[in-house]
């Protein structure tokens, strides 16, 4: 048992007896065999620990809780560059980390969780040099689980470190160079590229001071031209130094990187005030352009320097960037020098101008050639000019660029840009350096794109013109009117077609080449019933077909089987009404375009014309004892006038025209009839038929009638001779004053868009006050009983509602608005909702001023018509206002309402005093207004805009002295819906609790009135800071905030509370009136938009649809 105890295990008891004894006796003995296995398994463990320990590549050591190093295996020894480890043991384990911050967090981690693993610090190796380490350590027990000290694994990850810092380095320098590239080839002014080169250059290599030079022109001397942190006394002594001198001398002179500790300087002269600032490292790099030193950088530290082969490696990238920059300022310094002279005027030139090297790179463009070619400046500079604006490897075929390089001499041509879409004339200049030697182009590209496509258009039109005048049957010269047409459509057919009185049937009228088909042939009738042919039919507008691959119609098919894969059917219109079309077809899909029309609707009238003529020319000779009726019945006057200007014929229609009878006229001289002004021109352009000379059929003019009223007249003339020899002219004079009153009105529709611009820039005041009256009117109206104030409520929410849309639709004023939804409206219903509103302005303040109005209403019963109340209301008080204006004395409205054919007619007649012509013609103008101090001239010209998008049209008849009659004429419709009333009533939800921001306190007001009514919790804030902070400090669901705010604006606050909270939703609160990009609503995280002014019912929707779904 002693030798036990002592741990002596070789151990056995013979038992002497089979009792207890006995048995005690071999449990003993076999407890001794059971320790000695044991013994013997930790043995062999710790055997394969240590050699575990002992061959481990990495660090593994035990340390006490002192931080005392208990144990530690040989590639610690070898890690930290300790020889054995009782020299390691004599150091604590804090001494060998370099920073003891380290250390303490490292044990701190310990502590807490008891391991620590992947921790990163800094140790020290026994002389000194620092290694990155990872560390993973745990707590060493005691076998009754006290902790006695700490065992763990040391990794050096200092390659990994060093690897990581050079990828990063590197990263970090071609960033710079690339950086160095941009800044510096944007300009080739030397005194901004010297500055920035030699900070970038010092900022990358991490040299505190640097000079940089150039080469004299006699190559003589090195020139300091900038230089950063030297001394002023320094930088005077190395100011200019001959070639060979100094750091830069010996770079320049031997066009390699040096470097020179101080010791071993090359210019003794200079060294002592070197000396002096302590300059411990000098590096010169030469500044090279094609082979040739140019100039050098001299870089200089107070400190100690080592660059490697790396170093010296970015030394010369750096050098041969800033040099190639260089040189080409250098190339361009003549044009430098006449800088001043067009500077100011070469980025306002509308033409294209680039500066490009002998490379085709671009080195310089003005604003217009960015602008045109849609390019930044760094997507342009120093490219190819093949590449980027071509999209080309090589140089375009027939390049001017490269004619004017080869040839050394000015080139110009015109050329179609496919990249650009357009046609310019280009001009190209070689630029030559002070040896004559060419270097480069000016390029100027003048777009004429417009002017070609006029000036075709016009040659177009001009020759479809002679050609029709040549013949009053058109249907002979079809093919040579195609041929015309060709060079601005590039169709490949062209037919025109004729259609019957109610437009259901059409036949061919001329082809330029037959059809195969029978269904495409003259001489027949067709069905236009589900042809492109009855579209055009009902809307008076042109169409295009873009593919009959997949049509069904059988026009169409038949189309497509003759090989027409699209057409253009445009529509030919004589008198107001369709009389047919005239069709062009492509072999290719797509191939026409609305660009198309200008052309055809200047040339397509004149055929119109000349196809009733060729029509009239038919019955004329089917029977000429019709020829009178005929000629009595076109809707052009018809003349037949002699060479003494007299009048041998006239028709009935010509007779109204200029106002005389028939018999009036004949033997009347034509120039009589005329303006002073129309009398020379006609007197011209007859001594021009006189003399032979080439001029149109037909020109314009203007006629004075018998009753003094000024026409506005277009003529054709026709020579006709008899069998004798004698010359006549048949004169077509149509009166086209209408067509210039149009053509007005289009100048007014013009005028109208600009009012649009300057709408916005009140939107924002005027809707927060709507807010406050909409807001407080709709809770007044949740609350008081009483009918009549009621009424009074619903006729101020009505008002406030249509100021919202007229101030909304002064935004919009420039918009066109294809597709506004419109309502059916009941007129009458709204006249007498206008009158009421108005009856404060015509009855009780003109009685308050002694000016009695009356207002009488004869409503008929008339059908519905489709647009939009708001807006139609603005229609009606504006006219009624422009009445009660117009009565200073007082006197009477009649308002009458009737149908008319499809239309319906709003008449509106004031006993006021009338206006002039001239007047008259203005009065739909933006701005204009015969009381410039008590009116804005706005509301005649925005009612007029309404009425067109209801597709209604105004006339106004007004004379001095005898009033003035508004006649609105509107179509009927037929299909539609009513307009829907907003839901009056409150519906309570689950209470939310809202946040409300906005610097407007009655918009704030009446938000938490409206919100609380509906049973939230409201809370405001009067800036964008004050709402952040409220919503970090209390729990909301909902947050509502302006747009326009000083201070935080509404897109920061909504950024900082989805920072803050993700889910929350928030929504902007906007009276700009402006839509929202919805992918800035999207970047920063915007649920909803609430537009001011806003009604209850908007915002209790809004708010409580936006919370469902997240519920």
């Amino acid at each position: 048992m002693a030798k036990v105890s002592k741990g002596d295990l070789d151990v056995y008891i013979t038992p002497t007896t089979q009792d207890e004894v006995g048995g005690l006796t071999d449990s003993f003995n076999q407890m001794v065999q059971d320790l000695k296995q044991s013994q013997q398994a930790i043995l062999e463990a710790e055997g394969k620990y240590r050699r575990i320990f002992e061959n481990s590549k990495d660090m593994v050591y035990i340390t006490s809780l002192e931080g005392k190093l208990v144990d530690v295996n040989q590639a610690g020894l070898e890690m930290l560059g300790y020889e054995n480890q009782e020299e390691l043991f004599k150091i604590g384990v804090r001494d060998i980390y370099v920073n003891s911050e380290d250390r303490e967090k490292f044990m701190y981690q310990i502590a807490k969780q008891g391991f620590a693993k992947d921790f990163e610090a800094k140790l020290k190796r026994k002389v000194g040099l620092p290694i990155d380490v990872l560390i993973t350590a745990s707590v060493k027990k005691g076998p009754s689980g006290e902790i006695i000290g700490y065992e763990g694994i040391i990794k050096d990850i200092s390659d990994r470190k060093r690897m990581e810092e050079e990828l990063y380095q590197r990263t970090k320098e071609l960033g710079t160079l690339y950086e160095l590239s941009v800044l510096i080839n944007q300009t080739l002014h030397l005194d901004k590229v010297l500055p920035l080169a030699l900070e970038r250059v010092l900022s990358l290599t991490g040299f505190e001071m640097g000079t940089i030079y150039l080469i004299s022109n006699d190559r003589e001397w090195l020139e300091l031209k900038y230089h950063q942190n030297y001394p002023s006394h320094l930088a005077d002594v190395v100011r200019r130094l001959k070639w060979g001198e100094g750091v830069v001398g010996s770079a320049a002179k031997r066009k390699e990187i040096v470097i020179f500790p101080i010791g071993e300087y090359p210019s003794p002269d200079i060294l002592p005030n070197l000396i002096e600032e302590n300059v411990k490292t000098l590096v010169g790099i030469p500044l090279l352009s094609k082979g040739e030193a140019i100039g050098a950088i001299c870089l200089t530290s107070r400190f100690e320097h080592f660059p490697g082969q790396s170093d010296v490696h970015l030394f010369q990238s750096l050098g041969n960037q800033i040099g190639m920059v260089l040189e080409n300022a250098k190339l361009f310094s003549s044009v430098e020098k006449a800088k001043s002279e067009w500077e100011t005027t070469f980025d306002a030139v509308a033409d294209l101008i680039t500066i490009r090297d002998k490379d085709y790179r671009i080195l310089r463009a003005n604003k217009a050639a960015f602008r045109r070619y849609g390019l930044k400046p760094e997507e342009m500079i120093r490219k190819a000019c093949y590449e980027t604006l071509h999209h080309r490897a090589v140089p375009c075929n027939g390049c001017y660029v490269k004619e004017a390089l080869t040839t050394e001499k000015p080139v110009s041509g015109q050329r179609e840009s496919e990249y650009l879409d357009g046609v310019f004339q280009y001009y190209t200049y070689p630029v030559y350096d002070a040896s004559g030697k060419v270097v480069g182009v000016v390029d100027l590209a003048r777009e004429i794109t417009e002017e070609k496509r006029l000036e075709k258009e016009k040659e177009v039109v001009n020759n479809i013109n002679k050609i029709l005048a040549s013949t009053l049957d058109m249907r002979q010269v079809t093919k040579a009117i195609h041929a015309e047409f060709k060079k601005v459509l590039s169709s490949d057919r062209m037919t025109i077609t004729l259609l019957d009185e109610v437009g259901s049937r059409f036949q061919y009228f001329a082809l330029e080449k037959d059809y195969e088909r029978e269904e495409l042939t003259k001489d027949r009738s067709y069905p236009t019933e589900g042809t492109t042919l009855s579209k055009v039919v009902q809307t008076g507008q042109p169409v295009i077909a873009e593919d009959l691959f997949e049509s069904e119609v059988w026009l169409d098919q038949r189309l497509f089987q003759e090989g027409i894969r699209s057409y253009l059917v445009f529509p030919l219109e004589y008198q107001s009404k369709i009389i047919g079309t005239v069709n062009f077809g492509s072999r290719d899909p797509r191939h026409f375009s609305e660009r198309h029309f200008d052309v055809l609707r200047q040339i397509v009238p004149g055929m119109a014309i000349s196809i009733q003529n060729a029509l009239l020319l038919d019955e004329i000779r089917q029977s000429e004892g019709k020829y009178r009726t005929v000629i009595e019945g076109v809707h052009d006057g018809v003349a037949v006038i002699g060479t003494d200007f007299k009048f041998n014929y006239v028709n009935n229609r010509l007779s109204e025209i200029l106002g005389y009878t028939k018999e009036e006229l004949i033997g009347m001289d034509f120039r009589n009839t005329l303006t002073k002004e129309s009398q020379q021109l006609v007197v011209d352009r007859y001594t021009q038929w006189v003399k032979k000379e080439e001029d149109t059929p037909y020109y314009e003019f203007d006629i004075l009638r018998k009753d003094g009223k000024i026409r506005n007249i277009e003529i054709r003339n026709k020579e006709l001779r008899d069998a004798e020899g004698h010359i006549t002219f048949v004169a077509l004079m149509s009166d086209i004053t209408e067509k210039k009153k149009m053509e007005e009105q289009l100048l007014q529709a013009e005028k109208l868009r600009a009012l649009g611009e300057m709408a916005s820039g009140v939107a924002h005041d005027f809707n927060n006050a709507l807010a406050a009256i909409l807001g407080n009117t709709q809770l007044l109206l949740y609350s008081v009983q009483e009918e009549e104030m009621r009424e009074s409520l619903k006729t101020i929410e009505k008002v406030a509602k249509d100021s919202a849309q007229t101030v909304k639709r002064l935004q919009e004023f420039t918009r066109k608005r294809a597709r506004q939804e419109l309502f059916k409206l009941d007129v009458n219903s709204i006249i007498r909702d206008v009158v009421e509103i108005t009856k404060p302005k015509w009855k009780d303040e003109a009685q308050g001023k002694g000016i009695p109005i009356e207002m009488a209403l004869h409503l008929g019963d008339v059908p519905n018509v489709a647009g939009n109340a708001s807006e139609m209301r603005e229609v009606i008080t504006n006219v009624i206002f422009n009445a009660i204006e117009a009565m200073p004395r007082g006197g009477k409205i009649e308002i009458r309402t009737f149908k008319k054919g499809d239309s319906i007619c709003i008449q509106i007649a004031d006993s006021g005093v009338g206006m002039d012509e001239e007047t008259r013609k203005k009065i739909f103008e933006p701005f204009f207004t015969t009381k410039p101090f008590s009116n804005t001239g706005l509301g005649l010209s925005m009612s007029y805009g309404i009425i067109k998008r209801f597709g209604g049209e105004i006339e106004v008849e007004s004379s001095v002295g005898a009033g003035t009659t508004f006649t609105i004429i509107f179509p009927i419709t037929k299909g539609g819906k009513k307009e829907k009333e907003a839901d009056a009533s409150i519906k309570i939800g689950k209470s939310l609790r809202v946040l409300v921001i906005d610097d407007e306190e009655t918009v704030r007001r009446v938000l938490e009135k409206l919100l609380s009514q509906a049973n939230h919790q409201v809370t405001v804030a009067d800036d964008g800071e004050k709402g952040v902070q409220l919503f970090q400090e209390k729990e909301f669901d909902i947050v509502l905030t302006d747009l326009g705010m000083p201070g935080m604006s509404g897109w920061e606050v909504c950024q900082r509370i989805k920072e803050i909270k993700q889910t929350t939703p928030v929504g902007m609160i906007t009276g700009w009136g402006m839509e929202l990009s919805q992918d800035k609503m999207k970047q920063y995280g915007l649920d909803f938009i609430l537009s001011k002014p806003f009604d209850f019912s908007q915002v209790v929707k809004v708010v409580s649809e936006t919370i469902r779904p997240r519920s």
